[in-house]
């Protein structure tokens, strides 16, 4: 039950920051409702991600669709939210929020301004989790083309 809890406690996260993420960048326009928008471009490895728990719900997992699959999610996944969330938030968000004189333009009230801090914050900590999931992503795919071992069953047999 353990190792159920982390993951679910991570897509709890996930939504809330990304559903936080949008709603707050619609309302505040500017930048963050352009970056609120951009974001969704990050769902065009969500088909491999989603095909990959149907394999593995069908117990498939040892098909040649399966590793195919975690091949393609894996460059997927890397374009569409390694690379994109590295670029918005290197080249983007950090130099708009430097020049202080941008973003106080941008956003003049102390309300929007702290509400786009929280938005810099969000999306960071979003780009984070792709970082965490990706190397997750990574690791299963080297087990499934038998570049690393599995890691053997524990067993429950006491001596």
């Amino acid at each position: 039950r353990a190792e159920k809890s982390g993951p679910l406690m991570q897509t709890y996260l996930h939504h809330v920051l990304a559903i936080a993420g949008a709603v707050g960048g619609a309302g505040i326009q500017g930048l963050f409702g352009s970056l609120s928008q951009l974001t969704w471009v990050t769902e065009g490895s969500t088909f491999f991600v989603n095909l990959r728990w149907l394999l593995a719900t069908h117990h498939l997992s040892d098909s040649f669709l399966y590793v195919l699959n975690g091949l393609f999610m894996a460059i997927s996944f890397f374009v569409f939210r390694i690379l994109l969330y590295t670029y918005m938030i290197v080249w983007v968000i950090v130099p708009f929020t430097m020049d202080q004189a941008s973003y106080t333009q941008e956003y003049p009230t102390k309300a929007w301004q702290y509400l786009g801090y929280f938005l810099i914050f969000a999306y960071i900590l979003m780009g984070g989790l792709q970082v965490f999931w990706f190397k997750k992503i990574v690791q299963g795919l080297l087990k499934a083309l038998g570049i690393t071992k599995k890691k053997p069953a524990k067993s429950n047999k006491k001596d």
